[in-house]
């Protein structure tokens, strides 16, 4: 990446109130014009301008910006304010700059110059296994556990869900007017290459999600998202609905850039390195928040390899009490079998009545690596069924493909999901919703999540549950915590409400020895 430097900004800024003269630009910039010759070469060749060179008389030299030079300029400064001293900084001030600039260069000089950051930590690393590492780090991805654990640590939403309270994150204050959510971002929000957060970078990626999912519930009421000042924006509803800041804080929400082709976020750490088998993680030196104990974090795929960091380092697996996932089955209900057959294999499979013959033909999808845990199932449906199917797929096609390509009546699944709200997170997702969304009920649900307050959740969720079994579209087989890596000096941790760790949660502390 190439940053500006302060003569381009100062050609930029002379620029914007002047026509080009060689002579006086030499001047203003204190070079020759030989120097400027080799400076606008030099910004050319780094896709800052296009510039003729003005050849014969008469004709003038035309210069264009590819970039806001000035914007450039300031993020250029925030990643490196604390290699300027105040003489430099004045100087900086002093140009003709906008006034938004100028407010944003305040803030930085502030917390640079009052709130320095020392880095000096001491390294503590972790090590934690993900079933697979994901290609790609980005939020409008296809998300299963293993993506959104990476999200949930390098990243942040503009809100927080935690039970059934939406909290701010990078919101310092919203409000309605009427129909219209103002949202006023944190100020001090830094990417990790040391880029502020503006009110822009998240325009762009709200315009982006909701152009990828303009059918989401809450999503396909917004009219319009636009930069209303450098830190506030404003989303313009069709009707006033919190549901809003419920999906704002969900993982596909993730706020994020990209620049030079690199997926920036502002979570407290960054994706350092990315390879099939492994995926680190790294403190994020701008992040502000608050400096986590543990600054480096490994991802692995090879479960060998993290039994053997588990034995050597003397960890042990710690199992929340909270339920965070779900084992159950999806049955479609466009298969040959009727509602009644539908009902009766589901109380089979609960146990509840003995197994007998009764269907013709099933085929069953499970992602590789299941057949331990359905086992039972398995068993189950071989009485039950005069030709059974158990088809397996890899966690990638099975999350890259969608579920009818895969011409099955049952599907297996295991959902990480916010117990209190679990029904209407799965509508969210394509592989369940694809067999279920077409219902009145489901899309009741959906309409009390729009337009009802958080306290009628609980009971549309309840009923709706209800609906799916006794209508014979889902077996649920068991509920699970989530198993934690610690260590005797780990006094505390986060896991969000899908069950991922928050690694800059942790705190560790050394006994005394």
């Amino acid at each position: 990446m190439v940053d500006v430097d302060e003569k381009l900004l100062k050609l930029y800024l002379y620029m914007q109130h002047n026509d080009f003269s060689r002579d006086a630009v030499s001047d203003f910039l204190e070079i020759s014009s030989r120097q400027l010759s080799r400076l606008m070469n030099k910004w050319s060749e780094d896709g800052f301008i296009l510039f003729n060179s003005g050849l014969g008389r008469g004709n003038a030299t035309q210069i264009d910006f590819l970039k806001n030079i000035e914007a450039e300029f300031i993020n250029h400064l925030i990643r490196n304010l604390e290699d300027y001293d105040v003489q430099q900084l004045q100087s900086i001030m002093a140009l003709d700059m906008s006034v938004n600039s100028k407010r944003i260069l305040r803030l930085c000089i502030e917390e640079v110059l009052y709130s320095r950051r020392d880095f000096s930590v001491e390294q503590f690393n972790f090590i934690d296994y993900l079933y697979r590492i994901p290609e790609r780090i980005h939020p409008l991805e296809p998300l299963d556990v293993a993506l959104v654990t990476v999200l949930s640590n390098v990243g942040e939403r503009l809100y927080n869900v935690k039970g059934n309270e939406v909290t701010k994150t990078l919101v310092i204050f919203d409000e309605w007017i009427g129909n219209d959510l103002i949202i006023h971002l944190q100020r001090d929000i830094h990417f990790s290459n040391g880029d502020l957060l503006f009110a822009y970078n998240v325009v762009q990626v709200l315009t982006d999600l909701i152009e990828a999912k303009a059918d989401l519930p809450g999503l396909n009421d917004v009219l319009s998202v636009e930069v209303v000042d450098t830190f506030k924006l404003k989303i313009s509803m069709r009707k006033k609905s919190d549901l809003i800041k419920y999906i704002l804080s969900q993982d596909f929400a993730t706020i994020y850039k990209v620049k030079a082709n690199k997926i920036l976020f502002t979570g407290p750490y960054f994706v350092h390195s990315l390879k099939p088998d492994i995926l680190m993680l790294k403190l994020n030196p701008y992040y502000t928040t608050k400096i986590p104990d543990i600054t480096d974090v490994w991802l692995i795929n090879d479960l060998n390899q993290y039994q053997d960091f588990v034995q050597r380092k003397d960890l042990k697996e710690e199992h929340t009490r909270i339920r965070y996932s779900m084992d159950f089955l999806t049955i479609n209900p466009n298969c040959h079998m009727t509602l009644e057959e539908r009902k009766r294999l589901a109380r089979i499979i609960l146990g509840e009545e003995q197994p007998e013959v009764f269907i013709d033909k099933l085929r069953m999808l499970a992602i590789k690596g299941s057949r331990y845990t359905v086992s039972k199932v398995i068993e189950t449906l071989n009485a039950c069924v005069k030709s059974f199917e158990y088809i397996e797929v890899t966690i990638e096609d099975y999350i890259a493909k969608p579920l009818e390509s895969f011409d099955v009546d049952v599907v297996m699944m295991n959902e990480a999901l916010p117990m209190h709200q679990k029904y209407f997170n799965l509508l969210l997702s394509e592989k369940f919703s694809t067999w279920i969304k077409h219902y009145k009920e489901s899309e009741y649900l959906q309409y009390i999540y729009q337009h009802k307050s958080i306290d009628y959740w609980r009971y549309a969720e309840h009923n709706y549950e209800q609906f799916l079994i006794q209508n014979g579209l889902i077996v649920i087989l068991d509920y699970y915590g989530k198993k934690v890596l610690t260590m005797d000096s780990f006094k505390d941790y986060e896991v969000t409400d899908f069950g991922v760790v928050k690694y800059d949660s942790i705190i560790s502390v050394e006994e005394e020895k």
